[in-house]
């Protein structure tokens, strides 16, 4: 159903919630994966 509505059809709430929590945990790892600069340098 996700590659469905990928394919250009009618947006569904339920991919468009998958693909939100998808870019949170996407942003959420690139969190962890770095270190804060600031902290580094202070």
């Amino acid at each position: 159903a996700a590659a469905a509505a990928d394919g250009g059809g009618p947006p569904e709430p339920q991919s468009l919630l998958v693909s939100f929590v998808h870019k949170l945990y996407e942003s959420f790892e690139l969190v962890i994966d770095r270190p804060r600069p600031v902290l580094a340098t202070e």
